[in-house]
């Protein structure tokens, strides 16, 4: 339980240094190599894919999930972590999908370097 609740904060350290993320935990099996598919997803700009994940009944599975480095999935990372915050964190899936439902739909509030704040959406892609 107490991984499941850094989980975030680690993973925010790391995309706040410009490096995109493959998480993958120790229980996910591959069947084949993502790394492929992975590339092809991101080097493609359009649309850009914040997020890739696994497909688990129609959500994304946290368990093995893909982040683009960029302000857009920092902020949403963030709000994950707050939310994650008010619950069981072992039960992480339902807060990562409630945020990444209000991100992909109405957009979440980033600030720039100039301290403005737009409001930005995510796209979330599924893994094969």
């Amino acid at each position: 339980k107490l991984m499941m609740t850094h989980r975030p904060t680690v993973v925010n350290r790391l995309l706040e240094m410009g490096r995109h993320i493959i998480f993958s935990d120790a229980d996910v099996v591959w069947l084949k190599n993502p790394l492929a598919h992975i590339q092809q997803v991101f080097m493609n700009n359009d649309p850009i894919v914040h997020i890739l994940g696994q497909f688990d009944k129609k959500r994304i599975c946290p368990g093995f999930t893909v982040y683009r480095a960029c302000p857009e999935v920092i902020k949403f990372i963030d709000m994950w972590q707050d939310d994650l915050s008010k619950g069981d964190p072992s039960k992480n899936q339902v807060p990562f999908n409630n945020v990444l439902d209000v991100a992909m739909s109405s957009g979440i509030p980033v600030p720039d370097h100039n301290g403005n704040t737009t409001v930005k959406k995510i796209t979330a892609a599924f893994l094969p």
